[in-house]
């Protein structure tokens, strides 16, 4: 991959945090972090669905500290439950037209 491509690359990615879904055959998907409801932790290779749709797959999920900051700020769906002090977490690789917020389902391998 050269430098136009990458050039290429970063300008798609500017418009799809603009919003603009105009030109995702360049950048089709992206490592997006998911907030994991529930006390699940979500395992590499699982699939991710939108409204019963394939939008991509897990590549890591652990527990991390959980921080009232980040539940503010829109992080996790639901607190952890009362006492906890670590809550789900995980990266995925997600098409691009997902926006924060979406709600997911994951369903890992068994």
């Amino acid at each position: 991959m050269g430098r136009a491509a990458l050039t290429q690359q970063h300008a798609v990615y500017q418009k799809i945090i603009a919003r603009d879904y105009s030109n995702l055959k360049v950048l089709p998907r992206l490592i997006k972090t998911v907030a994991v409801a529930g006390q699940g932790v979500a395992r590499e290779g699982a699939k991710v669905f939108k409204n019963g749709q394939h939008v991509g797959y897990v590549t890591s999920g652990t527990r991390v500290p959980f921080l009232g900051v980040v539940r503010a700020s829109g992080g996790w769906p639901q607190p952890p439950p009362t006492g906890a002090t670590c809550a789900p977490s995980g990266l995925a690789y997600l098409n691009s037209d997902i926006l924060n917020g979406d709600k997911l389902a994951i369903r890992n391998p068994r």
